[in-house]
């Protein structure tokens, strides 16, 4: 009896010397031919829990999720359990399985002690919201994804989170409605300043000619507390409202845009030629002449230029003719 559990012994310890030198792959070997030659040891535990350690580093990921859980069920109080779980998430994740990450990924994170394990804890919450963002769970995404910015405000992948929260909040948006979007936001996270993420969903729908989702989410961008971004919001507006129609609408919001603003920004001669579409759809002549001599003097663009000469020269001209 001595001399077999010097045996398995010698093998087990031979595999945890090669993990540890991180030969993963020798590892793996090692002890999967260990837990066929001595499936009852009573290290077992230990051997599956590290063969499915050296799985998830050589890409066997769906070997890992299996031994990992096996280990799990055998062993729910051992003192690794938190190591097979977290690992048995990365696995599941590695195989598209976004459903089982997220729920093992939640599972680890309620019982982590941000202190002890801040490291670990951060990575978590960035794979949690990845996992709820690739099974479209969007609600649960947008949490995570608040969550890192509310506890990571200077991570370096801020804005790439802030890209992501946008699909998700669209998302969100197609099934409840702008409206129902801004009461998730609202109870779940709010002290977020929406102006800037919402000015950006709004100038994406003017690219796909979506008129009416884009007023909707620049209505949100044109209340932001930020004076520059309120301002090219209610710039947006205005030209969303143009375009469905609702020059009356169009003409509140541009009035509204604060001059000194508007003075320093890239879209200023775009928003004097609006202003002039706008006062021409209103039939206020002489400022939508005023508007479309600014535009032609300040913009760089020269279709922009003509075309504010040519609305010039047709007032003038139906004046004339009066």
């Amino acid at each position: 009896g001595g001399t077999a559990d010097g045996q398995t012994g010698f093998s087990a310890n031979r595999g945890f010397v090669l993990f540890r030198l991180k030969e993963y792959a020798s590892a793996e070997r090692v002890f999967r031919n260990w837990l066929t030659r001595y499936p009852r040891d009573k290290r077992r535990s230990l051997i599956l829990l590290q063969l499915g350690l050296a799985e998830v580093r050589t890409g066997k990921f769906a070997d890992a999720v299996s031994h990992l859980d096996a280990f799990l069920k055998e062993n729910p109080s051992h003192p690794r359990v938190r190591d097979a779980l977290y690992a048995s998430a990365l696995g599941a994740l590695r195989m598209k399985d976004y459903a089982s990450s997220a729920r093992r990924l939640a599972n680890w994170l309620a019982g982590a002690e941000e202190g002890r394990d801040a490291g670990r804890v951060k990575e978590a919450w960035f794979l949690l919201a990845a996992a709820r963002f690739e099974s479209a769970e969007w609600k649960s995404a947008a949490a995570a994804y608040h969550r890192i910015l509310k506890g990571y405000p200077k991570d370096g992948r801020r804005e790439a989170v802030l890209l992501k929260l946008g699909v998700v909040y669209d998302r969100i948006a197609e099934v409840d409605g702008v409206d129902g979007l801004l009461g998730w936001v609202n109870a779940h996270a709010p002290e977020f300043r929406k102006g800037r993420l919402f000015l950006r969903l709004g100038k994406d729908r003017i690219r796909r000619k979506q008129w009416k989702r884009a007023a909707a989410y620049l209505r949100v961008a044109a209340q932001s507390e930020d004076p520059v971004v309120r301002a090219e919001g209610l710039f947006r507006l205005a030209s969303a409202n143009v375009r469905r129609g609702n020059h009356r609408e169009a003409l509140q919001a541009i009035e509204k845009i604060p001059k000194e603003v508007e003075e320093s920004a890239d879209w200023r001669a775009d928003a004097e030629y609006l202003r002039g579409v706008v006062y021409e759809g209103e039939k206020q002549w002489e400022k939508a002449v005023k508007a479309y001599r600014v535009a032609a003097r300040q913009t760089s663009s020269p279709s922009v230029a003509r075309a504010a000469l040519d609305r010039i020269g047709r007032i003038e001209s139906a004046k004339w003719k009066k």
